[in-house]
């Protein structure tokens, strides 16, 4: 009924630390796991492997931002409660998020310099959602500075019409 290591995200943590020494990170097993996901659903005569969306939440709208960002069979993409800034979020881990997520952080990804912004481009020209909730741990002006840059690079790209952000007055979740 809880966590055996004290935490909300414990699990993740085991798993996902002892890969950083190994330069690498949980999140890449689990962007991998999710693609071999969509190579099952494809699969399926009832599918339509054109009309593929994707959404989640928290760690699902982790994987729903990386798989969209990497799978162009993603044709949409909602993706809840994850996007921000990573100065921001690095920020706030200590005092409201001290639980550690390694899932959600590729190794190198900070200091290559990229940040949130640039995996959304990766998802353009295909329509995305951002769903965001003000008083999330994952910072609420670190979401905004994100979309406004992402939304930047979609009108560069011919498709600013198709990102948009809803912002929910609550916490963390899917509202």
């Amino acid at each position: 009924g809880k966590s055996r290591f004290n935490l909300g995200c414990g699990e993740h943590a085991v798993l996902g630390n002892p890969l950083y020494l190994l330069g690498t990170s949980l999140a890449r097993y689990r962007i991998v796991d999710g693609m071999r996901g969509i190579d099952y659903l494809a699969s399926l005569e009832a599918v339509d492997p054109k009309r593929i969306g994707c959404v989640g939440n928290s760690g699902g709208g982790t994987l729903t931002a990386y798989l969209a960002a990497l799978d162009p069979r993603i044709a949409v993409a909602a993706i809840c409660c994850y996007i921000t800034t990573l100065p921001r979020r690095m920020g706030n881990r200590i005092e409201a998020d001290p639980d550690s997520d390694p899932e959600q952080d590729i190794f190198g990804f900070v200091g290559e310099g990229i940040d949130h912004a640039g995996l959304l481009a990766l998802c353009a020209p295909r329509p995305v959602l951002l769903g965001t909730a003000r008083f999330d741990f994952f910072p609420i002006e670190g979401a905004r500075e994100t979309f406004d840059e992402a939304k930047h690079l979609y009108q560069a790209a011919d498709a600013g019409d198709r990102i948009e952000r809803a912002e929910a007055a609550g916490k963390h979740g899917l509202t």
